[in-house]
């Protein structure tokens, strides 16, 4: 069988992992200034799981199903990076917050996530990235109190802590003394109270900030994409969630493996000690009447 024979049943089949040039590729050719857009919001995560090598014990079976691969049946998933059936990985997405426009197969796991993920790349973070003008009602955890027309810029920006809302006068050039900076992993709740405030309330359900929306809509688009953010802050490490996956699928393997060796001892016994028997008898003639 020609090499481009299989690399048509699965690219991933020949290659060693995520390599620059397959994400060069991916980011169509210009990985410095491609259009996606949490590219250019600066959030690409870079902690898809590691590639899982085809010598792996594990590379051999699909994750979910659980079947045992035949030739050229192998599929890696673009996200997760483990070893997915054709029937259990098929479908073809781009993966925004990885830097990935191209669709690309993903399990159907990573399917659900990416469908959470790419909206909150190509909606959610636009948004938060150009900010929107909304009333300060109350500042801090302190119950600071402002006026109800007291308008204000909030947007989403890097900071030291990880990703922040920094609020800052309507009208100010500079973003260097925020009048408030509220790190999205702070984030425990985000309330609408029709049809026009917003509040957000940290881990322990304490009041943060209190917004007004002139419009019932503004107020909606700013409170999901706050949401989706601080979900998204929140969310734990890819890589290190799917090591752990794959540790936990070792030991399962690993127990099964020890089960089928103890069966297979048992069975040796009972087939050896009949075998015992049968010759007890035929020597001793035991059979006869």
């Amino acid at each position: 069988i020609k090499m481009s024979g299989l690399m048509s049943l699965c690219p991933c089949l020949f290659s060693g992992g995520y390599s620059r040039e397959e994400d060069f590729k991916l980011l169509g050719g210009n990985l410095q200034t491609a259009t996606n857009p949490a590219t250019a919001a600066g959030v690409v995560r870079n902690d898809r799981g590691s590639w899982l090598d085809e010598s792996d014990e594990l590379a051999a079976y699909c994750f979910k199903c659980g079947k045992e691969f035949g030739l050229g049946e192998r599929h890696h998933c673009r996200r997760c990076g483990s070893t997915f059936c054709a029937q259990c990985s098929q479908k073809k997405m781009p993966l925004f917050l990885y830097g990935v426009e191209t669709p690309e197969r993903v399990c159907d796991a990573c399917a659900s996530a990416l469908s959470v993920e790419n909206v909150l790349a190509t909606k959610h973070l636009p948004l938060l990235q150009r900010g929107v003008t909304l009333g300060l009602r109350s500042s801090s955890i302190m119950g600071t109190l402002t006026g109800d027309k007291d308008m204000a810029l909030v947007k989403l920006r890097k900071r030291n802590g990880g990703d922040a809302l920094v609020v800052l006068d309507q009208n100010s050039v500079s973003e260097d003394a925020p009048r408030h900076l509220i790190t999205l992993v702070s984030i425990g709740s985000v309330e609408e109270t029709p049809p026009s405030t917003i509040f957000l309330r940290d881990n322990d359900n304490r009041q943060i900030l209190k917004l007004y929306s002139p419009t019932p809509s503004e107020r909606a688009d700013f409170a999901q994409a706050i949401r989706a953010a601080a979900n998204y802050a929140r969310a734990p490490n890819l890589a290190k969630t799917v090591d752990h996956h794959r540790e936990q699928q070792r030991m399962e393997r690993q127990l099964r493996q020890a089960q089928q060796e103890r069966e297979r001892q048992i069975r040796d016994r009972k087939s050896s000690n009949a075998q015992l028997r049968d010759n007890i008898r035929s020597k001793y003639n035991l059979d006869k009447k």
